[in-house]
């Protein structure tokens, strides 16, 4: 069937948490480090900017905990910035 190419090989991961306090950076079920979007490197807003954030009351066994239990909402625009390096990305 011709020429295969490689499988896609990731140099870069960035998982945010949104809406989870500084101090909370946490690990998913597979072993992946979800850090927060308050006061992190990739974040550029300010808390004034920062309508409220917000933790799930409940949620369905079959979903992962982590990050699909809390959001952060916003006033205003705010905006991320990732520095990567060259190549292909998955959003």
């Amino acid at each position: 069937m011709g020429d295969e190419s490689a499988a896609y090989t990731p140099t870069d991961y960035i998982l945010l948490n949104c809406g989870t306090s500084s101090s909370s950076d946490s690990i998913s079920e597979e072993g992946q480090k979800w850090i927060t979007n308050e006061g992190s490197k990739f974040s550029i807003f300010n808390s004034k900017n920062t309508l409220f954030a917000s933790t799930v009351s409940r949620q369905d066994q079959s979903i992962t905990r982590i990050p699909y239990m809390t959001a952060r909402v916003f006033h205003e625009t705010f905006t991320y910035s990732f520095l990567v390096s060259p190549g292909l990305k998955f959003l």
